[in-house]
């Protein structure tokens, strides 16, 4: 880390004094250090003097922002990017915490959430972003971070409101119920539908509606139960967004409606499909035995389905298989033809159960003040895939533009400026037979596989011990040793020539998930601290999210390891007077072994491991009130990425003439094997932006109004480094083939809201500027995001 990135903390810390444990907040950070989330059971001590990076998007501005979904959320936390869908095949909810991928690393009520969905905001209370090392709070993955959304809970007392949402392309209906059965139990009912697309975006739209009950008994007693249940589905035409092309002069590959396509070209067909459902039954119990015992037991089993079927145009570059389509583009837009790819429909189901005992005691330890934590986290999940093909029409029927013009899918070509959204006749989906003859015209997707499974299993051991050695000073430590299972199996489609055939791996891994920190406490609103901790992603973590959860190549390698070390402070600013005010800041850096890679093309894990990634940086953030009825809270992220080094497959010598679109393996080197990419080298890791941040501010006027709004910033994205080799003999002459570029993101919200009586009537204005901005990206493709878009709400509470 640089020095000067030091000295900011120093100098921050020496203006304002000691300071406290975690960082940027999205919402004004309680200064009592008390948070009204969900208590984690590895965790030691409140939100506030965890010594880790936190950031809190609280009800208030979910509010305010008219927030439906996880993925609109988590815009306020600078370093989340979001994903199309590695693969394709994977859409649902995809985040890179600090570039970092933590697809697995979603947590509702701090157990694992195990679907691939888009998950809806209609139950969320808060939702908790921790960022840095939590392998040792959560166990394997969360590199960069884990998200944990805290649900609505039965309260006491009776209250019920609802909310009616609706403009161009948007209708949505929320209602809460909560009623009281004593002065210590309760119940609540949450209910949604959602009917809506995207404004600016054709064809698209997403249906779902969910239901969440829950009960509670013991409410602000010793001892607490409850028992909720989230029912969510969801029927979508899903979004993947237009290709990017590769400019011949700087090699920079843009989104094509960075040149001149329209940003509301959809060019799937619409037909594709993205159906889900989640059930998930979470049971509570807490029991304070005596002023220095705590015993806990959280229980979750959820239960998952999906059928998916989409059409992803992810070539448009200089090749005649894509009938020069970059040099089209700047020529006449309308003979510019993208290529299908991407993999074939399935339809999965899964499901997942985990169960985490503990107990909390604090008490004296040779005359200082202790607090420790054990607990056992045991969780299994299972997932099965059914794979379907598309037959293809007739040739003589139909022109197939790309290639060399033979009747296969990816020879298929998509108009990029007029784009037809009704799939050819004789396009269609079905499934094939074990050992039977396929249709004279058929691709049966990328892979021959007709079934696949796999489950794990993780059994895990938690130990915390927290040392005070004075008031101000104490020491947290964390140790976490799992023991992590897994295994796939598929099963190919076979011939009447060629039998079907099974083919199963497996990976065991043992590994210790480490934490300690410093802390240093001088006030109630002040901390320091200083952690350093290692998170382990062992082979065949994301058996239900992963196109393939095992790899031939990948099986038998150790996990993925990543260190993290991170000063941070968090500063109550009421010694300066501002008595609702909070600053808080970090200072990390992470260094990240043995990373694998995944095939933008099909989502499989690559064969290629070894590969070394550092980001290390600053966050900031301040909230609080300008004035007693002006709330405001900014975050700021810096992130300086590198490959330290980078391996991708090398590919076999193409005919003379082709133009090369990867790494030529050198002599004696067996086709697809790994060999150093030097584009990647030295160069920012992907999908981290090197400047984020987030503002937003609300005001309160005397007479019922309130308005505010808020401004989102994310620097451009590197999402691709894909080299080419000029010689056979000379492969370290490799130059850039192509280096994909998204473009920065500024985009500004507003609303108003007028409150009378027991009613509010609200206006929200998003993207008000009508930018052209990226919501997700991944690879070789972006999706726009939302045009200007207006909605206006209608709310009641008693």
């Amino acid at each position: 880390m640089s020095k000067s990135s030091w000295n900011v903390l120093f100098a921050l810390c020496g203006l304002i004094g000691p300071a406290t444990a975690e960082t940027m907040s999205v919402e004004t950070v309680r200064v009592d250090g008390k948070a009204s989330g969900t208590e984690l059971q590895a965790l030691p001590t409140s939100i506030q003097d965890t010594p880790q990076a936190i950031q809190v998007i609280s009800k208030e501005i979910l509010e305010q922002q008219k927030v439906g979904s996880l993925e609109q959320a988590l815009r306020n936390v600078p370093g989340i990017t979001i994903a199309i869908g590695e693969g394709g095949a994977l859409a649902g909810d995809q985040f890179k915490i600090r570039g970092f991928d933590a697809k697995d690393d979603v947590y509702l009520d701090g157990l694992r959430d195990f679907g691939v969905y888009s998950r809806d905001s209609f139950n969320d209370q808060e939702i908790e972003v921790l960022k840095g090392p939590s392998g040792a709070l959560f166990g394997r993955g969360t590199t960069g971070g884990a998200i944990n959304i805290v649900s609505k809970t039965p309260e006491a007392g009776d209250h019920i409101s609802a909310q009616v949402i609706g403009g161009d392309k948007y209708l949505r209906g929320t209602a809460d119920l909560n009623l009281a059965l004593s002065d210590t139990a309760a119940v609540r009912l949450n209910v949604m539908g959602n009917w809506t697309g995207v404004e600016g975006r054709d064809v698209v739209y997403s249906h779902r509606w969910g239901v969440a009950p829950s009960i509670a008994f013991g409410i602000g007693t010793n001892t607490t139960f409850s028992l909720s249940a989230l029912h969510q589905q969801s029927d979508a035409i899903p979004d993947y967004g237009l290709p990017v092309s590769v400019d011949p002069i700087t090699r920079i590959a843009k989104p094509v409606t960075e040149k001149g396509i329209p940003r509301s070209n959809f060019l799937g067909y619409d037909r594709d499909r993205d159906s889900t459902t989640a059930d998930i039954l979470t049971a509570k119990f807490k029991t304070k035995l005596s002023d220095g015992l705590t015993l806990a037991n959280d229980t979750r089993i959820g239960i998952y389905s999906r059928y998916f079927q989409y059409t992803t145009v992810d070539r448009c570059d200089e090749t005649a298989a894509t009938n020069t389509c970059a040099t089209n583009m700047a020529i006449n837009p309308a003979t510019a033809y993208g290529g299908i790819g991407g993999g074939g429909p399935y339809r999965q189901a899964a499901w997942g159960i985990q169960d985490i005992a503990s107990a909390k005691a604090d008490y004296d330890l040779l005359g200082l003040r202790s607090q420790t934590i054990f607990g056992v986290d045991v969780s299994y999940q299972r997932n099965k895939r059914t794979f379907y093909a598309y037959t293809l029409p007739a040739k003589g029927a139909f022109n197939y533009l790309l290639g060399n013009g033979s009747a296969s899918r990816t020879n298929i070509g998509v108009s990029l400026l007029n784009p037809v959204h009704t799939p050819p006749a004789g396009y269609s989906v079905y499934l094939p037979t074990l050992n039977g003859a396929l249709p004279a015209l058929t691709t049966a997707s990328p892979s021959t596989n007709l079934y696949a499974s796999g489950d794990a299993t993780d059994v895990a051991l938690f130990a915390v011990e927290r040392l005070w050695f004075t008031p101000h000073w104490s020491v947290i430590g964390n140790l976490r040793w799992d023991h992590y299972d897994s295994s796939y199996a598929t099963q190919t489609i076979g011939s009447p020539t060629t039998s079907s055939a099974t083919a199963a791996l497996s990976a065991k891994s043992e590994f210790f998930s480490p934490r300690g920190s410093l802390v240093f406490e001088p006030s109630e609103d002040q901390t320091f601290y200083f952690t350093f901790g290692r998170s382990n992603t062992p082979q065949g973590t994301s058996i239900v999210g992963a196109g393939t959860g095992i790899a031939a190549t990948t099986a038998d390698l150790k996990p993925e390891v990543a260190e993290t070390m991170e000063l941070g402070a968090k500063l109550g600013l009421a010694k300066l007077g501002l008595e609702d005010f909070m600053l808080t800041g970090s200072l990390f850096v992470v260094n990240k072994q043995n990373a694998t890679k995944v095939d933008s093309s099909t989502g499989d894990v690559l064969s290629q491991s070894g590969e070394r990634q550092r980001a290390q940086g600053i966050e900031l953030g301040l909230s609080g009130k300008l004035l007693p009825d002006w709330s405001f809270t900014a975050s700021y992220t810096f992130l300086d990425t590198k490959t330290r080094d980078s391996y991708v497959n090398c590919i076999a010598a193409p005919p003379a003439g082709s133009i090369i679109t990867g790494v030529i393996c050198p002599t004696g080197i067996a086709t697809g094997s790994p060999v150093r990419n030097s584009i990647a080298i030295g160069r920012q890791i992907t999908y981290t932006p090197k400047n984020a941040a987030t503002l937003w501010t609300s005001y309160k006027f005397p007479f019922g109004m309130e308005a505010g709004g808020g401004l989102f910033y994310q620097s451009a994205l590197y999402n691709a480094f894909t080299p080419a080799s000029a010689s056979v003999a000379a492969p370290a002459t490799q130059v850039p083939y192509r280096i994909v570029k998204i473009p920065e993101t500024i985009q500004l919200d507003l609303f108003a809201a007028y409150e009378v009586q027991n009613w509010r009537l609200g206006l929200n204005v998003i993207n008000a500027t009508d930018r052209l901005n990226y919501a997700q990206s991944f690879s070789n493709r972006a999706t726009p995001a939302p045009s200007r878009t207006f909605m206006f709400s209608v709310s009641t509470a008693y």
